[in-house]
């Protein structure tokens, strides 16, 4: 190699030495403010934000300031794509890889093998083996990637729904000095199972009068669902035939495989621990592949469930421990939408419609998956936060939306009613 040739390689070396030198120099006062205490959660406890059912963390990635999505349902740290390709990140050692996910597809990504550097608030971590997924076509604008299992499994985890924290232990008896006592005051203990890289939970299942069963879901807290249940469970139970009201939704953007169909309906009851909550919300799957077509668990049980209590995960025994808090007795949502709508006014300037009930009202007067909607009821919801858009449609009946589909412009109204009965 002649002597230019080593000049330049040592000089782009430099810059880039600069570059990054940059990113964490002026990041590294937003890891500093993620990191003191706020008024409404304890010491030591990290800030959440629990919208639409996921549960995000603030996050500096080499250098890159970011929002992740807490996932118990998956392993490692992964990336969004749109999140990698609009940051500079130190990373030169890529490889091509086909994956499976929630949806009925196989998908080509890539996988960073460099190391990778994260902070969340004021503990650092170290991986490598980076999957990069397009999240945001399933999950919006505000997710940059997602923080799986295996930088909590030697602590014990407490998350706190309604104070939007959670908070790390070395041992369960530094949060339960005497569990005797935590009973009375209505915590619930259950053994989990670990199976490879998954956490499994007892769940029994009550989906009819005829139909009921007790088997290990994944404990995912990376799923905004109740109850998810693989194909080969519904195939056993022939929950096609078996369920009287059932909705159809259809979507291109369900999770990492894309394009899947599920079928919702009004499930009886479940009980984890000592706690039954009736008429849940349930779904299936008629996936041949992907992650709910698998046969080593039942499904999932995701935040849907989880939020109506404060959870402690103990890892190093394999235990969760629940205590009801006060949204444990409210009734849930019944789809009165009839569509997904998703976050998406950083990157295409409106909210697109990520999925369809079969003949909701939506569907009837025309809504389309990808449509883009730019304004509700007059007003312009592009200028909404993701934070202020939580909640939007609760005390509405009516919509009149102004959207955009293949670059024109349309108006689309339908009055919203539940959708999903309860007998």
């Amino acid at each position: 190699m002649n002597f230019a040739c080593v000049w330049n390689m040592k000089l782009k070396t430099i810059f880039f030495n600069l570059i990054l030198f940059f990113l964490l120099f002026i990041n590294g006062s937003q890891v500093l403010a993620q990191s003191q205490p706020q008024d409404n959660i304890p010491d030591g406890a990290v800030p959440i934000e629990f919208i639409g059912n996921h549960i995000y963390v603030k996050t500096v990635t080499d250098g890159v300031p970011g929002t992740l999505i807490f996932d118990t349902g998956a392993y490692n740290l992964s990336l969004d794509s749109l999140y990698y390709q609009n940051h500079v990140f130190p990373y030169f050692d890529l490889v091509k890889y086909r994956v499976g996910g929630a949806g009925d597809a196989m998908v080509t990504i890539d996988i960073i093998r460099d190391i990778v550097h994260f902070s969340v608030a004021d503990t650092s971590f170290i991986t490598r083996l980076v999957p990069i997924y397009s999240l945001k076509p399933s999950l919006g604008d505000y997710v940059d990637g997602m923080i799986g299992l295996k930088f909590f499994l030697n602590e014990v985890l407490e998350v706190n729904y309604e104070k939007e924290y959670y908070k790390t232990y070395a041992s369960i008896s530094e949060k339960f000095k005497d569990f005797e006592a935590a009973k009375k005051n209505g915590w619930s203990k259950i053994h989990l199972i670990k199976q490879d890289k998954k956490i499994l939970i007892p769940v029994e299942v009550c989906v009819n009068d005829s139909i009921y069963f007790t088997k290990n879901f994944v404990l995912d807290l990376g799923s905004g669902n109740q109850v998810s249940i693989n194909s080969p469970i519904a195939v056993e139970y022939d929950l096609v035939n078996n369920i009287e009201d059932q909705l159809v939704f259809y979507s291109n953007h369900d999770g990492i495989g894309g394009g899947a169909v599920s079928y919702t309906f009004n499930g009886a009851s479940i009980k984890i621990g000592d706690y039954k909550i009736n008429d849940v919300p349930m779904s299936y799957s008629k996936n041949k592949s992907g992650g709910l077509s698998v046969t080593d668990w039942a499904g999932l049980l995701g935040n849907g469930i989880y939020s109506k209590f404060n959870i402690c995960l103990d890892f190093n025994n394999l235990d969760l421990y629940i205590q009801p808090n006060s949204s444990f007795k409210k009734p849930y949502d019944r789809y009165k939408l009839g569509f997904a709508p998703l976050y998406r006014s950083q990157t295409l300037k409106a909210w697109v419609v990520r999925g369809l009930f079969k003949d909701s009202n939506a569907e009837k007067a025309g809504l389309q998956i990808d449509d883009r909607i730019v304004k509700i009821n007059g007003e312009d919801i592009i200028k909404l936060s993701y934070k202020e858009a939580r909640g939007y449609f609760d005390d509405i009946n009516h919509l009149d939306l102004d959207i955009i589909r293949a670059g024109e412009p349309m108006k689309i109204s339908f009055d919203l009613e539940p959708m999903l009965k309860v007998k």
